[in-house]
């Protein structure tokens, strides 16, 4: 079993941003962006193209069984987890009766509060201490490989950070499959986001995104509308389907956004206006 691979390596960091192809397809810097903002079209090809590069290796290693999950989470997901199913469902065309599949999750019980990929290495490393990790009550990982989904490695430290709660819960061994590593640039850990918004650049080209008939709204989208200013929320709540802004005040009600002072008031505010809207006949 291999331990990490990726699609891409950014190897040039802000304002020239560059992937350049590693184990597989690089993602285009744009599409990449989109992708960490709801394209499910996105999420379904990288998918689908992590388990083309990463299930022959696993047939020549002789495995078996495989349990496979993704960034953790509490209620919102990351978009790392919307590879998960278009990952496993190739994956196990490609296998066949060789290799089984388990899904599962790792529960996170906090979040960030801030943006994760504003971080420096030792910011990341403290705030992740702050946030424990329990491996979901049904998944039995004793003796059992585990991959990992994720889209980006940058200084290793949420890698570091999973890989203990696996392997805290008796997993065997756990290899790392990302869309872009970027740990030769993890001295500039802020090139994360850059990357991020290369191609979503602000709230009105989300609510463009967000009317895609496959958008997968997450954690960084949620987070994300909730502390933007009273107009910019006004302005969103306004243009989303009105699915994607009840998901979003959910989202924020589930992982108590509330409690964290990046995102105190624009909770309030977010649930004044969508409770506020009119109901469509």
């Amino acid at each position: 079993m291999i331990e990490r691979l990726s699609l891409g390596r950014l190897t040039t960091g802000h304002p020239l941003l560059t992937i350049a192809p590693d184990q597989g397809p690089a993602p285009a810097i744009t599409d990449y962006s989109r992708f960490k903002h709801g394209d499910g079209a996105l999420s379904a090809a990288y998918g689908s193209v992590l388990a083309e590069a990463f299930v022959p290796r696993a047939l020549v290693s002789g495995a078996s069984h495989l349990a496979v999950t993704s960034s953790a989470f509490g209620y919102a997901p990351p978009a790392a987890h919307s590879l998960l199913a278009p990952f496993v469902s190739r994956a196990r065309q490609i296998a066949g009766q060789r290799i089984t599949f388990a899904p599962f999750q790792v529960v996170r019980s906090a979040i960030s509060d801030g943006d994760y990929a504003l971080m420096g290495s030792a910011e990341r490393v403290s705030a992740l201490s702050r946030q424990p990790l329990s491996v979901e009550p049904s998944a039995d990982l004793a003796g059992v490989p585990v991959v990992v989904l994720d889209d980006v490695r940058v200084t290793g430290a949420h890698e570091a950070w999973i890989e203990s709660a696996i392997a805290g819960a008796g997993a065997r061994e756990v290899s790392h499959l990302y869309l872009v590593d970027a740990y030769d640039l993890r001295h500039e850990p802020d090139v994360e986001s850059v990357l991020n918004r290369s191609g979503v650049r602000d709230l009105a080209d989300l609510v463009r995104l967000s009317h895609q008939r496959q958008f997968i709204p997450n954690a960084r989208v949620c987070k994300w509308v909730v502390s933007a200013s009273q107009q910019e929320q006004e302005d969103f709540v306004a243009c989303a389907p009105g699915w994607v802004t009840d998901w979003i005040l959910r989202a924020a009600r589930l992982d108590n956004l509330a409690a964290y002072p990046a995102y105190r008031a624009g909770t309030a505010r977010m649930a004044g206006m969508v409770d506020a809207s009119p109901v469509p006949a």
